[in-house]
């Protein structure tokens, strides 16, 4: 007796046979792609980048959506100076998806790299022109110029950022780096009071950064600047912390007193910050100076749980004075008692 079978049974019955065989046929061929594309980064990482350049190649020619087959195209052929055909094979995945603002910076980088700075400009530009509001899209031109060197076009890709934006704090660690880098020191500080306005309570942050230049004279001295001209407009707490920590920094113990007397004075901390500032004098061997802060700290009124300690500070600190005369005698000028 023979069954008969349904169409609605047999279509389905064809249908699972067939989806059978495909699979079998994908699993046969991704072991296959899978060896290559591993081979092509095991001769990549060993320098032989024209054999991996070939095998990339051939895998991206069976799946060109593959973007990490086109990623090890185009990174292979940059390495072997092959711009033409790199610009070429981005033009191509661009013409597929012209809003893939990623394949718009690579263009532009690879124009530069091939000496045709005309075009790479016009390549970042359409990128940023096609998302204006977008503060990554600034982050992404401004990250491949970088790449190139090319700091200067970086510092102005974000500050048309901060104009496209209409945000004028946006992008301050990247410029603050970038203008690090690149030595401008006065400008860098500038970007780091930004931060520290918007952030009050990360003064310690921002002298670690500041750290990276404040060592070298030209440096401190740039900064040293900017933060007293800012001290001049505002009477801020936080840019006179920093302020006396640049004068410390360059062991400028004299203005660095009338920092830390004005700190204390902002603060309402009755002289506790110029007794801290007094036994830091004192550590640094510079008696005068620390004589003067325990006499200040003492007027404030110090409180009375410090005033013992004060007292003592500026006993030994005149003591030390009268054993090193050359100390007491540089000392007599410099400055007035308070």
């Amino acid at each position: 007796m023979t069954m008969k079978l349904s169409p609605l049974f047999r279509t389905l019955f064809c249908t699972a046979f067939l989806l059978g065989v495909l699979a079998c046929s994908a699993l046969s061929q991704t072991p296959d792609a899978t060896t290559k594309f591993r081979l092509a980064q095991s001769l990549e990482q060993a320098g032989e980048i024209e054999r991996a350049a070939s095998l990339y190649r051939e895998l991206l020619t069976r799946d060109p959506s593959n973007f990490m087959y086109f990623d090890g195209v185009q990174r292979t052929l940059l390495a072997l100076k092959q711009y033409d055909e790199a610009i070429r094979l981005i033009g191509t995945r661009l013409n597929k998806a012209p809003g893939d603002l990623n394949l718009r910076a690579l263009l532009g980088s690879v124009l530069y790299r091939a000496g045709r700075e005309k075009e790479a400009d016009d390549a970042w530009d359409k990128a940023i022109t096609a998302a204006p509001s977008n503060p990554n899209t600034y982050r992404l031109v401004a990250s491949t110029m970088v790449e190139n060197r090319l700091l200067d076009r970086a510092v102005a890709t974000y500050r048309r950022g901060r104009e496209g934006c209409n945000d004028p704090m946006l992008f301050t660690m990247e410029l603050a780096g970038l203008l690090v880098a690149s030595m401008d020191y006065k400008g860098a500080t500038l970007e780091y009071l930004r931060w520290l306005e918007q952030n009050p309570a990360q003064v310690s942050f921002v002298q670690n950064r500041m750290a990276l230049f404040s060592w070298k004279p030209e440096g401190r001295g740039a900064a040293i600047e900017i933060v007293r001209t800012a001290t001049e407009t505002r009477e801020d707490i936080r840019l006179y912390e920093l302020l006396g920590w640049l004068y410390m920094e360059g062991k400028d113990v004299n203005s660095a007193y009338e920092v830390y007397r004005t700190i204390d004075r902002l603060s309402g901390s009755n002289g506790t910050g110029i007794y801290a500032f007094a036994e830091r004098a004192f550590r640094e061997r510079v008696f005068d100076l620390s004589a003067r802060a325990f006499r200040a700290a003492l007027d404030a009124p110090l409180p009375a749980v410090r005033r013992a300690a004060a007292m003592y500070g500026h006993a030994t600190s005149l003591k030390e004075l009268a054993a090193v005369p050359d100390t007491a005698e540089a000392g007599k000028p410099d400055l007035p008692l308070p």
